[in-house]
């Protein structure tokens, strides 16, 4: 009985001679080879070259693996003893372009986002010390040395004094209409302490539309040329006083100032 070689063109006596011949001969070291048409090719190329000429093999990986992840099976059915050619991915964008299989992609699922909601203001007054440092400036030269109380219920002032600021409020109310508004009418006391100490409160406004209290923006510029000027006023420092904006403006709303709520509004009646 002879052993044949196709590849190699060669015959054996015995099939000894015919296993060590596939196992010595070069032409056997790298080999891929396509179970289905029984055929040994030396390069993966080759191998899936075939694959795409061979009109029986289309056919059979059209019939059995008609989606995407048989394309797996196909190429198994393929012993590929080297893939240092090519790589797994270049085998597989290679068959899907020749047998073209129907993908279906499921859209992901994006999660809905929450409205956000602004937070409502809940404060009646507001003390501001971060801005000492600059009311501390606006003294110079005249007075050296000032420091800020921040303690709300110190009542052991030596002077007091009302008067007001200018600013705006916004209406964090999410089921509120009215967004915002402007006011001249601010209402601030500022109380003086020995050793030219201050304190200044600054008192919150409702929103018209749905009395809750507002979220305050001041006017910085204003602020601090009210409280600095009454400082040197109270010091003894010669002054002149600032020409305020006298424009006419809105009747102001008692009912909605916390300042004349306290008393502490020069537009209110208790005061």
């Amino acid at each position: 009985m002879n052993y044949s070689c196709v590849p190699c063109n060669r015959s054996f006596s015995s099939s000894r001679a015919f296993e060590q011949h596939k196992k010595n001969s070069p032409m056997h070291k790298k080999t891929f080879s396509c179970e289905t048409c029984n055929c040994t090719f030396r390069s993966e190329k080759a191998l899936v070259r075939h694959r795409l000429q061979c009109k029986v093999d289309q056919e059979a990986s059209l019939n059995h693996h008609p989606d995407e992840a048989a394309l797996s099976t196909v190429l198994a059915r393929c012993s590929i003893l080297d893939t240092s050619a090519f790589t797994f991915q270049n085998s597989a964008q290679t068959l899907l372009s020749a047998n073209p299989v129907a993908i279906t992609t499921t859209p992901p699922k994006i999660a809905k986002s929450k409205r956000f909601r602004l937070k409502q203001e809940t404060r009646e007054y507001f003390m501001f010390p971060e801005l000492h440092s600059k009311i501390a400036e606006a003294v110079l030269p005249e007075i050296i040395t000032i420091w800020f109380n921040e303690n709300d219920d110190d009542e052991n002032f030596s002077c007091r004094y009302h008067t007001h600021m200018m600013g705006k409020f916004t209406c964090h109310n999410n089921e509120c209409k009215k967004e915002l508004w402007t006011s001249k009418k601010v209402a601030i006391e500022i109380s003086g302490y020995g050793r030219n100490g201050y304190r200044a409160i600054v008192y919150n406004q409702r929103c018209k539309s749905c009395n809750c209290l507002g979220t305050f923006v001041m006017d910085e510029e204003s602020y601090i040329e009210r409280i600095s000027y009454r400082i040197k006023r109270w010091a003894g420092v010669e002054v002149m006083q600032p020409d305020y904006d006298r424009k006419l403006t809105k009747p102001h709303e008692q009912d909605y100032c916390e300042g004349c709520k306290r008393g502490k509004c020069t537009e209110g009646d208790d005061l």
